[in-house]
């Protein structure tokens, strides 16, 4: 049960941030999630950079 909790409980988390940046508000909460996973890729992508 821990287990999945330590993955359902974050990938719920993600999934409200989308919302909210969905929504038009882009400043959200980081989730903490270290693992090296597909999950862990969603939440902390590589970093790109975006100045022109």
């Amino acid at each position: 049960m821990r287990m999945a909790n330590g993955i359902t409980n974050p990938l719920k988390q993600l999934a409200k941030n989308a919302q909210e940046i969905a929504s038009g508000n882009l400043i959200v909460d980081r989730v903490e999630y270290k693992h090296h996973d597909e999950l862990g890729l969603v939440n902390y992508p590589p970093l790109i950079n975006l100045t022109v």
